[in-house]
């Protein structure tokens, strides 16, 4: 869990299997995330309570809404 992929290593992203994607403010951090993934829905921002989930073997990842 991080607000700032960018300074996430490498290996850690790649032994990653779950991504839930909240609004990220720098273009790249949501760059390292498509580049680690391969979604490039990841580039829009899910804005509000909404973010994006995706787990490895997905076609695309879901845009779903946090219930507080």
């Amino acid at each position: 869990c991080t607000q700032r992929p960018t300074h996430i290593p490498v290996i850690a992203m790649a032994n990653s299997s779950h991504y839930f994607i909240f609004t990220m403010q720098n273009p790249d951090d949501r760059k390292k995330i498509v580049k680690a993934t391969g979604m490039p829905q990841f580039m829009e921002q899910p804005g509000g309570h909404n973010f994006w989930y995706w787990k490895v073997g997905m076609q695309n990842p879901v845009l779903a809404k946090l219930k507080l």
